[in-house]
């Protein structure tokens, strides 16, 4: 068994720590506007290659995409965040990547 996309239900609030980390052919999630907080390395050494981040966070945990290689566009409304947040959880990635970060 191998996971390689996943779509989330309405409804889901938290996505908890290391959810998903070491699905490494996970190329494809679909997160719900429902979700307000984000565990750390849920999302670690993935395949993910695009992610958007619903509005209604309100809590994103550091090293959330730790050793993503294949990341290279994450879609964010960054009103929503503390900016220290998202410096912490992002600004290694744009340094070492050509990620996109909107």
């Amino acid at each position: 068994f191998s996971l390689q996309s996943v779509k989330m239900f309405n409804g889901i609030k938290t996505i908890e720590n290391n959810a998903f980390g070491g699905s490494s052919n996970l190329t494809k999630i679909d997160i719900p506007e429902t979700v307000e907080q984000i565990g750390e390395f849920a999302f670690t050494d993935t395949a993910l290659v695009r992610v958007t981040l619903p509005a209604n966070l309100n809590k994103l945990s550091e090293n959330l995409f730790c050793d993503c290689s294949e990341l290279k566009e994450i879609s964010v409304n960054l009103y929503c965040f503390n900016k220290t947040i998202v410096i912490k959880c992002f600004f290694v990635y744009v340094i070492y990547g050509n990620i996109m970060v909107f």
